[in-house]
């Protein structure tokens, strides 16, 4: 069977941007620039290590680059734990009490949630479909609270710090955590403090429901 080759306009736009680093890379993983608007089926941005995809310009799912930390350290040491949890001890809860059965269930779930959202998702990075204007007369975000960052090649808002290990600028700037694999910042900081607190919760959570469990049966 013959594989169907993309069409010119899908091709142009990812061959228009190509790995600077190994210009014989694969034009389906072109790096992309914070400054770049483009749509790529794996592109690289800044000095992360994969973008899954881009949705017109954005970057909704990214892994960051101490990735290896976060898949062979941070998700094996949570997703072992819970995972058990979820397979033998859940449907033996639930064989004595749904309603504790289902109630697990949901903050597992919940825990997986926030696990995900701050290692996963986009921590607020500056591009170009949100780069603030510098000419835009607002009482809020005035010129004067607006910088350009020289590397990024972009203006950006107020509260927004470059971090030279992910090599693009960040939003609401908290840390660059090696466990997480990338920056804290503005769209992940609620969820990286409720992973935090549910690290101790869910622990906790898990000891009470089987003692409880097994207090019942």
């Amino acid at each position: 069977m013959t594989a169907i080759p993309p069409s010119s306009s899908c091709r142009a736009r990812l061959i228009s941007h190509p790995s600077q680093e190994n210009p014989g890379k694969p034009f389906f993983c072109p790096r992309v620039h914070p400054h770049e608007t483009v749509t790529a089926c794996c592109p690289r941005l800044g000095r992360y290590c994969c973008v899954p995809f881009m949705c017109n310009g954005r970057a909704p799912l990214m892994l960051g680059p101490d990735w290896t930390v976060t898949v062979f350290c941070l998700w094996p040491t949570v997703l072992t734990p819970t995972g058990l949890y979820t397979y033998f001890a859940i449907p033996w809860i639930y064989t004595h009490s749904q309603v504790l059965a289902y109630i697990s269930i949901a903050v597992i779930l919940f825990f997986w949630a926030t696990l995900f959202v701050a290692t996963c998702t986009n921590p607020g990075i500056v591009m170009k479909f949100n780069e603030p204007d510098p000419d835009a007369k607002s009482e809020s975000t005035s010129r004067a609270t607006k910088r350009f960052c020289q590397k990024c090649k972009l203006y950006s808002p107020a509260r927004t710090s470059h971090c030279g290990q992910c090599g693009v600028c960040v939003y609401g700037y908290d840390h660059h955590c090696g466990f997480m694999g990338q920056c804290v910042g503005g769209n992940t900081i609620m969820a990286f403090q409720l992973f935090l607190g549910g690290i101790c919760f869910v622990t906790v959570f898990m000891i009470v429901s089987l003692m409880i469990t097994n207090s019942i049966s």
